[in-house]
């Protein structure tokens, strides 16, 4: 009899209390009561759940706790752990996916730039000045000074061209005969830090004397990414070899233009230790023919039946006794009746 008024004085007090007991892990029963849902019952049901609680908990041993027990120390370094490496991770992932964006971004901008500095160059090469008087002329000649080869070329190269190709159209001498130079800037000249491909230009005619282009034109930097420039051009006396084109790194015929240039850009690389990137085209030169193989003016006038007098200088004539002398000496034909 003690027992039992025990085991219902213990049920009052657990039921009266902000405090849940429960059975060992074995029965995986727990049975939570609140104090305010005992105090708002009557006396009779107050009664009837403090036995229902003596009913479950007969003869079984209640382990009584706190209400208000939160995570344990272990449990909250373990979240913390978790939540550290899920950030490391989305972090990671976010800074690759950036660094792919800014490559793709500097590959994107290289290649453009590249694709736009060798159109231009394969314009201006194409659109190429050569008199037709009759004669070669070194003043009008295509000039090669190699230095090194592949990614290490800094070749340069110089030709006569017409056109707004490379100099732009605002350019005061874009449609006479004009020299440009292209070589390799490497910084450091003139007190200059500044690198890429850099372009020359100078009119041809109405110079003074001692004009030195070297020293009176300034560089004008083309295209910064430009590291290296490699040119070859077709031999002169034997272009093919073994049915293959016969590149040569040298012209030493000053006064012409050769057949086809071979043109290589290498562009800055997007890594310090990767390769830098080739952009090759073959260019042929249209006033090739015209400088290796001058025709004077009364071949050409023969040969175009006397009506061809572009690029000649034209006839004078000085009369002397009545009679005209000159390069046209012959008389002019008379009208039929």
């Amino acid at each position: 009899m003690k027992t039992f008024l025990h085991r219902i004085t213990q049920a009052k007090r657990l039921c009266g209390s902000p405090r849940r007991f429960a059975l060992p892990p074995s029965d995986q029963i727990v049975v939570q009561c609140e104090a305010g849902r005992a105090n708002r019952l009557g006396e009779p049901q107050r009664k009837q759940l403090f036995f229902r609680a003596f009913r479950v908990f007969r003869g079984k041993k209640i382990a009584v706790t706190d209400k208000r027990s939160g995570f344990t120390l272990v449990e909250i370094v373990m979240a913390i752990s978790i939540l550290a490496v899920m950030m490391l991770i989305s972090f990671f992932s976010f800074d690759a996916i950036v660094r792919s964006w800014r490559a793709g971004q500097e590959m994107s901008n290289t290649m453009g730039q590249a694709d736009y500095v060798i159109d231009q160059i394969v314009s201006g090469l194409r659109s190429g000045y050569y008199p037709d008087i009759g004669k070669q002329d070194y003043k009008y000649g295509f000039q090669l000074i190699s230095d090194g080869d592949d990614a290490t070329a800094h070749d340069s190269i110089s030709w006569v061209k017409m056109g707004p190709a490379l100099v732009g159209e605002e350019c005061g001498f874009a449609e006479s005969p004009h020299r440009v130079s292209l070589s390799v800037f490497d910084g450091g000249r003139d007190g200059s830090d500044e690198q890429g491909l850099a372009l020359r230009a100078w009119r041809i005619d109405l110079q003074l004397e001692d004009f030195k282009p070297e020293e009176e034109v300034a560089d004008f930097i083309l295209a910064p990414r430009v590291i290296g420039m490699n040119c070859r051009v077709l031999d002169k006396t034997q272009p093919k070899k073994d049915d293959l084109p016969n590149w040569q790194d040298e012209w030493k015929f000053s006064n012409s233009i050769p057949k086809a240039v071979e043109l290589t850009l290498y562009m800055q690389p997007l890594k310090e230790n990767e390769e830098p990137l080739e952009i090759k085209r073959i260019i042929e030169m249209p006033m090739s023919e015209l400088s290796l193989n001058p025709v004077s003016n009364d071949k050409g006038r023969q040969a175009s039946g006397g009506n061809s007098n572009r690029g000649k200088t034209p006839n004078t004539i000085s009369r002397t006794g009545g009679k005209p002398t000159g390069q046209n000496t012959s008389p002019l034909p008379q009208p039929t009746k």
